[in-house]
């Protein structure tokens, strides 16, 4: 327990485990009590039903950011009116009546008469009135003038009541994702040559197969569920694929480009064609691990590959070809229909697989990354306050939300599986927009590179070498401390950017719906 002044509050840390008694909560203030209001409209109910494991974690968030630290199921509005989130085997009168019983809403507004509960949400699924009621009465609960509201509230989630209800952490056995550069463990370097030092050098201490420093978000994604860092597919040497496969190949595209690597630059393993290795991944795997012996140590159970979570993070390189191919802005956002259609049937080959949880990135603001703003040209108007290309994060926010439509559409034609939209590019502009406030210097600067205003050079790519006099110098070398900048080689991410936008994405805040990876498998019932 946690106790901040008057208020006996529980422990966010030991999560939905310990709700199993009477706790206190307060907010005080009229701008708090506003800030609820919205955040109960904007984050639950705007939305349609969310299961209310969802709205513990959204809500300890907002909690713990006014340095309060707990909350409950019946959360406490501090404008003196109760929003009740009720349980389907719960009702909302037995509640009130355990705290009438108790003399504590005699003297309370909140005791008030009840508004009429009849007329439900159309989202809100049979059993959750209050909840409806709570939405559509918030004017009524906010008439109260008391600035600080202390009541007790039931939990409910008592385990005796309802736990059983409420979603449990996931166990995923594997990770299997698909992607670009920015989730790329080392299938390009397999297939055409090794990334070259530095990269690598922050966490591995030598080239691991990723462009960057470090560590990339999927390696955060892997070690926060427990699991080893994923194997590229595509590399045949020193591998496990026990918990996973990566079939990601930096310069991947959604659609085939139809073009070689060394003519234009990006991979011939198109997101289809990672879905076709993946296909011959899990039938091959199976055989070879019915036969017993050490492929059992290398290759996943069968039964793996309905359980594991299938991460996506690709899109941003079919966005940059075109303008690499000389498009206006207005001909690329006519492509992006036709790549996210291409992106659906990618995801429904996964599903008709037996792939049922996903976890899929929207694109980044690549008008932020130095091969982009050196490469292509831009007038003043069309640079924001923080030297980004307009032109370009606008066509990376209309790729998105047709995204984001997409997984709503996927989500009611695939109601068994469990989809969630994660929100990357918010967190990596506000990181390049407030660099030094988080910690980072130069976030348009490339750290490994070759001069420019950007230290990017197309031709002289990070651990470029030449030789001059009979002696090998380095051309593009790292910068001095990789840990303060965001820009690995200006395409890529630093680890230490990585593992910032990890942080943020993580728990659930800029997730649809905000759950934290590890409930990604809410639809485990199904």
């Amino acid at each position: 327990m946690v106790v901040v002044g008057d208020l006996q509050l529980l422990d966010r840390a030991k999560g939905p485990a310990v709700f199993a008694n009477i706790g206190m909560v307060g907010i005080a203030s009229s701008t708090v009590r506003v800030k609820v209001l919205e955040m109960m409209e904007t984050k639950f109910f705007g939305a349609g039903w969310i299961h209310p494991a969802t709205i513990y974690i959204e809500t300890m968030d907002y909690f713990s950011k006014l340095k309060l630290h707990g909350t409950s199921l019946a959360l406490m509005v501090g404008n003196g009116g109760l929003v009740f989130l009720v349980m389907e085997k719960l009702k909302n009168d037995k509640i009130l009546r355990s705290l009438q019983s108790r003399d504590l809403l005699k003297t309370h507004p909140a005791a008030r008469p009840r508004p009429n509960t009849s007329e439900l949400c159309p989202l809100t699924p049979p059993g959750q009135n209050e909840a409806a009621m709570a939405y559509r009465n918030r004017n009524w609960y906010a008439s109260s003038n008391l600035d600080i509201v202390l009541l007790p509230v039931l939990l409910l989630m008592a385990s005796s009541v309802a736990a059983d209800s409420l979603p449990k952490a996931c166990e995923f056995p594997a990770v299997f994702n698909f992607g670009d550069s920015n989730s790329d463990t080392g299938g390009l370097s397999a297939a055409f040559g090794p990334a070259p030092p530095p990269n690598g050098e922050t966490f591995f201490g030598q080239p691991s197969g990723r462009y960057s420093d470090g560590r990339l978000i999927v390696d955060f994604i892997a070690e926060r569920l427990g699991l080893p860092l994923l194997s590229a597919y595509l590399n045949s040497i020193g591998t496990n694929f026990s918990h996973g496969a990566n079939f990601a190949t930096a310069g991947s595209t959604i659609r085939r480009q139809n073009t070689t690597l060394f003519q234009s630059g990006y991979s011939p393993f198109s997101l289809d064609v990672q879905t076709w290795q993946f296909t011959q991944f899990k039938s091959r795997s199976q055989f070879f691990y019915s036969q017993g012996g050490v492929f059992r140590d290398l290759l996943p159970n069968e039964e793996y590959f309905s359980k594991a979570l299938y991460t996506f993070d690709i899109g941003q390189n079919d966005l940059t070809a075109g303008y690499f191919l000389g498009m206006t802005t207005e001909e690329v956002k006519e492509n992006i229909p036709d790549i996210l259609d291409q992106y659906a049937v990618a995801i429904k080959s996964i599903y008709w697989q037996g792939g049922r949880y996903f976890w899929i990135h929207n694109t980044g603001p690549f008008g932020c990354l130095p091969y982009v703003l050196d490469r292509l040209t831009l007038r003043a108007s069309e640079v924001d306050h923080n030297g980004c290309g307009i032109p370009f994060n606008g066509v990376a926010q209309l790729f998105n939300s047709m995204l984001n439509d997409t997984v709503i559409q996927l989500r009611k034609e695939l109601p068994l599986a469990s989809f969630i939209y994660v929100d990357i590019y918010s967190n990596k502009y506000r990181l390049i927009s407030h660099a030094r406030e988080y910690g980072f210097e130069h976030p348009l600067i490339a750290c490994c590179g070759h001069g420019g205003a950007y230290n990017y050079n197309k031709t002289i790519g990070c651990g470029s070498k030449t030789v001059v006099n009979g002696t090998e110098i380095i051309l593009a070398n790292s910068c001095k401390d990789p840990l303060k900048r965001i820009n690995w080689d200006g395409v890529h991410y630093t680890q230490a950017a990585n593992e910032w936008v990890f942080g943020q994405i993580s728990q659930g805040n800029f997730s649809d719906p905000p759950l934290p990876i590890t409930m990604a498998c809410y639809n485990q019932t199904a």
